[in-house]
């Protein structure tokens, strides 16, 4: 059996040559589990609960238990690896340790209600008049059912061109609708030309949004709303605290950002639309956020998804790349929140593919705010 000793004094080797590579903290990780990931589960166990500052003791009940969701976990990253039948790898990250009901339990995802459906379906849509694009305009022109699966656009992505900030957790609280919308509304302050001095405040949506229900889940319109007549406070301010309390908004410190009150946001459910609303910022959107999805952790993922939306999220960009097939495919750049450990510091690229359930129905729910 491997000695507590050497794993310690090995991840302090690894972490100092990682170091060189990178120094951010998620790809060191990433890199120390790589070195065990063909040794023993119960070593690589170890290294994992020791890298990941896990608070509970592998030698009781809880950690054997912990293990062996840990093994099942890993076995399927293995196999999905091993096959390389799809585009994306999986791969273990700091909730590696339960099965994917308590990972739904852990981040609250919950299907969307049937009346935000239909709350969203009697949104007026983006009107092509107002926000003419040569591109996309010709593109609905040519194919109006927005099957675009073998349609390209021009890459974007606002993570490169510094409008976006770090990736945050939203812990045990069922916010990522709250976290989605300060992200689109942090990247239009920043597209705008302002500066921002941190986070804004996810918790004074958490709080005060009386439209949406806290760490219970919500949507997108009441959330965007909210901001017609109240600035957003710093982070600094008004801190996260996963759970829902009193609002505290402190109005002497919002900024003067505001969504403008005549039209609110602007939707899509075609590709081509939110390429145009991608075009002038970040978009809100939904996803099915599956097992597959839980333990993906790079390349452009392609795995089945169902018709249904459990998670909020944001789309920061679209690229494209070569396929193992030699053929050119796009995919959505998308911004999670929960943390720079899962994924790509955070981040999924998901297959343009509208025959997907319009890729995992990243196309089918698109929100924009709109700024005065």
């Amino acid at each position: 059996m491997i000695n507590i000793k050497y794993i310690i004094f090995a991840i302090a080797f690894l972490s100092c040559l990682s170091f060189i590579v990178t120094k951010d903290p998620s790809i060191q990780k990433k890199l120390i589990l790589s070195k065990f990931m063909e040794g023993s589960p119960k070593d690589l166990f170890k290294v994992w609960h020791l890298i990941y500052n896990k608070d509970y003791n592998y030698n009781t009940h809880e950690g054997v238990q912990k293990y062996k969701t840990f093994k099942n976990n890993l076995s399927k990253i293995k196999e999905h690896n091993a096959k390389g039948e799809e585009e994306y790898t999986m791969g273990l990250h700091h909730l590696s340790d339960l099965t994917y009901e308590e990972f739904s339990q852990y981040y609250k995802l919950k299907p969307m209600k049937p009346k935000q459906l239909k709350r969203f379906l009697a949104s007026k849509f983006i009107n092509f008049d107002d926000y003419e694009d040569e591109e996309t305009t010709q593109v609905v022109k040519q194919d109006n059912t927005a099957d675009l699966t073998d349609v390209l656009f021009d890459p974007i992505d606002w993570n490169e061109q510094g409008k976006m900030q770090k990736v945050r957790d939203q812990g045990q609280c069922g916010s990522c609708w709250a976290f989605t919308v300060m992200a689109t509304i942090e990247g239009q302050i920043t597209i705008s030309g302002t500066t921002l001095n941190g986070w804004l405040s996810t918790q004074q949506l958490v709080d005060c949004d009386s439209s949406n229900n806290g760490c219970d889940g919500g949507w997108f319109d009441g959330a965007m709303e909210y901001f017609r007549n109240v600035g957003p406070n710093y982070e600094s301010d008004y801190a996260y605290e996963a759970n829902q309390s009193t609002c505290r908004n402190d109005s002497s410190k919002a900024l003067s950002y505001r969504v403008n009150p005549l039209t609110s946001f602007k939707t899509a459910s075609k590709a081509a639309v939110l390429i145009t609303l991608l075009k002038l910022g970040p978009v809100s959107v939904a996803v099915d956020a599956n097992d597959k999805f839980m333990n993906y952790s790079g390349s452009v993922f392609s795995g089945a998804c169902s018709a249904d939306v459990n998670h909020a999220v944001t789309l920061v960009g679209y690229g494209q790349t070569t396929n193992k097939k030699g053929k050119t495919i796009g995919y959505w750049i998308i911004r999670n929140s929960w943390s720079e450990e899962w994924g790509i510091k955070g981040h999924i690229l998901i297959l343009q593919k509208a025959k997907n359930n319009g890729s995992c129905n990243v196309e089918k729910y698109g929100y924009q705010p709109v700024m005065l």
